[in-house]
């Protein structure tokens, strides 16, 4: 929102900002079902739809630049979209294994997955047309899954989670669309900790 600009004089290029930007309005939709455990758990499953109005995203076009003597300039800003919409169903387990015999009442299990389907009308042609494409930042798919071990003062989580591509910045120029795609990926993370007393407590982490 700031009126401010950062010029490089390198590559012709200007950085700026758009105090004329909407505040994106949105409508949600959900409707969840819950099952909980007598013990420590719950079961659920979602759909949601969201409506997403003048949402943002970054824009790109050479324009004239005072600054450059009102030559053509490589202006960057962000701007409102039309509208956006995503929809999906989302999953959720966690269940503390408590009636396993013995030290393996300790575990308990937790997964999560999201599907997600996304479509939104960045600009409107002045022939009515549209420039469409999936929602900036929202991918197909994303899940996780951990399982934790809790007995006396220790305490460890091994999570694995996967976040699907998407698309990250949606640029409209005077030369056509252009896509910045973030690729899938996965992240393993682990933690262990032993409370000593009531005072003291060692731990160990890893993150990829």
């Amino acid at each position: 929102l700031a009126p401010i600009t950062n010029t490089s004089f390198v590559d012709s290029t200007i950085e700026s900002g758009n105090p004329l930007l909407r505040p994106a309005t949105t409508l949600n939709l959900d409707l969840m079902l819950d099952h909980y455990f007598q013990s420590v758990g719950v079961a659920s499953v979602g759909i949601f739809y969201k409506r997403i109005d003048d949402f943002f995203f970054s824009s790109v076009a050479n324009e004239p630049a005072a600054v450059f003597n009102n030559e053509l300039a490589l202006v960057e800003k962000r701007r409102n979209g039309d509208v956006g919409y995503v929809y999906g169903i989302e999953l959720n387990f966690y269940r503390q294994l408590d009636f396993l015999p013995g030290f393996l009442k300790g575990l308990g299990i937790y997964a999560n997955y999201t599907y997600a389907q996304s479509d939104a009308v960045f600009d409107r042609q002045l022939d009515g047309s549209e420039i469409k494409g999936r929602f900036p930042g929202q991918s197909d798919h994303n899940g996780n899954i951990a399982l934790t071990f809790d007995i006396g003062g220790f305490s460890s989580r091994v999570s694995l989670n996967y976040t699907g591509s998407f698309i990250d910045d949606f640029n409209i120029t005077n030369l056509g669309v252009l896509r910045t795609t973030v690729d899938d990926r996965f992240q393993l993370d682990a933690n262990a900790s032993y409370r000593i007393n009531k005072w003291l407590r060692v731990f160990v982490e890893g993150t990829n």
